[in-house]
């Protein structure tokens, strides 16, 4: 018997999430599920799950407005001593008008109490792909990602031996569980490449319609990484259904899930997560200096305050664009300008700072600059110049990125990062939105210390970057993930805004 694929965090698709789904749709659960493309016959057929994967187009939306975006499927297999779990995902989405189709094939061995043994993870999406195997031992995960060509080695410590998403309920009685009832347990995500705590709370149980059938189902939310994520199980610990804000999986046949429920228009998800505001800005990328007002998050969850941006109100930002003209920038190679930053000079699994292709490049870039803000500026502009743009799904590497030469604002954002690394600059991703056309879009760029930090934006070729974008987050993909709790939350009311 397959027991839960429970409460899997779709991190692997973080950017399509929005806004919350309300209590009318808890409440109205058993009048809608009787809709659901799959009888009480495939229920009990438990050798296998097939789950479909939609987008909410609105809070209000019912099961019929849903858009199909994909589909999984979960196996499990007996072992000695614990089980072997298998999930293979595959998802279309429109992204600015191109279509893209990413592929996920996760397997894992684990304990009889679900704990992890060994795994593999492999993502592709068109010529990109991302290969990750790891094991337990000695108290650390060890994993290798192989990305590009190129292999790094991470160890990861731990308190208590991790698990994967795939079965976080595996060892725990449903019928023992008590409203209210919360556990605890730390999480290895293949998709963020390090560990988190996922706190799972019971809500007890409700009917839940399947056809002309009625049975109880086991309600939980979780969260982790800042996301909520509400599922439903049935007896058998097997995933009914699942909610992640305007993410929804289902429980359906094999053959609905592969063949049916797609629908001739789609949403174009970038498009849809933009936030709009009232005030137009006709020269955005010339704003040196702009004042905000945002609500229906809370600041604090953010980096917020930092050489740039300042909060002058519990809710009121105030962005202004670095001057170049004041900086004193320090010779390359120079170890006491930059040794307090030493953080940002190391080289990471996805930015390989050390690799004997980066460094090449970023010395061809650099050539005899010997000036750090000169050397900056100089890569900053060659990525800008010989990157195309192209709308990727994908976790990005550095090095990968330098050979396809092609990418939006995360691959510009990680393959600078990288350069600017391998010539001595500490560098740092950005993560927030930009505006643009009307709205602020979801956006990467990257902050160099020259001297002093300065934004710069290799997707645009801006250095320094424009006034007219907020940061909410900087750091490597596991921060990157808080901008979650911003997706389909955040309001943006510009107040005043001035441009060259």
């Amino acid at each position: 018997m397959l027991k839960a694929r429970a409460l899997k965090v779709f991190i692997v698709v973080f950017w399509l999430v929005t806004t919350g789904l309300t209590i009318h749709q808890e409440v109205s659960r058993a009048r809608e599920a009787k809709q659901a493309p799959i009888t009480a016959e495939d229920l009990s057929k438990t050798d296998e799950v097939w789950l479909g994967i939609y987008f909410k187009p609105s809070p209000q939306a019912s099961d019929k407005d849903l858009v199909k975006v994909g589909y999984s499927k979960l196996s499990r297999e007996p072992l000695k001593d614990g089980w072997r779990y298998e999930e293979r995902t595959r998802m279309k989405m429109n992204l600015m008008g191109k279509k893209r189709i990413v592929q996920t094939h996760t397997r894992a061995t684990v304990d009889k109490s679900g704990r992890l043994k060994f795994f593999d993870f492999e993502m592709r999406s068109g010529p990109v792909q991302l290969l990750m195997w790891g094991q337990v031992r000695n108290n650390k995960l060890e994993v290798k990602i192989e990305t590009g060509g190129s292999t790094q080695t991470l160890n990861i410590p731990f308190k208590d031996t991790p698990r994967i998403p795939l079965n976080l309920l595996e060892d725990i009685d449903l019928k023992s569980l008590k409203p209210g009832q919360t556990i605890v347990r730390e999480v290895f995500d293949p998709t963020t490449m390090g560990l988190a705590e996922a706190k799972i709370i019971f809500l007890g149980t409700e009917p839940y319609r399947i056809g002309d059938k009625t049975i109880t189902a086991y309600k939980f939310r979780q969260n982790i990484l800042g996301v909520d994520v509400t599922s439903w199980l049935d007896e058998n610990m097997i995933t009914l259904r699942e909610e992640a804000a305007n993410l929804v999986t289902r429980r359906e046949s094999a053959k609905y899930a592969v063949s049916e429920g797609w629908k001739k228009e789609d949403i174009d998800l970038i498009v849809f997560n933009a936030v709009v505001t009232k005030v137009n800005i006709p020269k955005p990328r010339h704003v040196k200096r702009m004042t905000i007002e945002v609500s229906g998050v809370d600041l604090s969850e953010f980096s917020i305050p930092d050489w740039r941006q300042k909060l002058t109100g519990s809710n009121t930002i105030e962005i202004t664009r670095e001057r170049t003209d004041d900086i004193k920038p320090f010779a390359l190679g120079d170890q006491k300008a930059t040794a307090n930053f030493a953080e940002y000079l190391k080289p990471t699994s996805l930015i390989q700072s050390d690799h004997p292709t980066i460094r090449l490049r970023a010395k061809k870039i650099v050539g005899d600059r010997a000036d750090a803000l000169i050397a900056a500026k100089a890569i900053n502009e060659w990525v800008y110049k010989n990157l195309e743009k192209e709308i990727t799904v994908s976790i990005p590497s550095a090095v990968e990125v330098l050979e396809l030469m092609r990418g939006d604002c995360n691959e510009h954002a990680t393959l600078a990062t990288a350069l600017l690394r391998a010539a001595g600059i500490p560098a740092k991703i950005l993560a927030g939105l930009v505006y643009q056309d009307g709205a602020f879009y979801y956006h990467a760029w990257v902050a160099a210390y020259v001297g002093k930090w300065i934004a710069m934006d290799p997707t645009f070729g801006l250095f320094p970057a424009d006034a007219a974008r907020i940061k909410l987050t900087e750091g490597d993909l596991s921060q990157m993930v808080k901008i979650l709790q911003a997706v389909g939350r955040i309001n943006i009311e510009v107040k005043e805004y001035e441009s060259d």
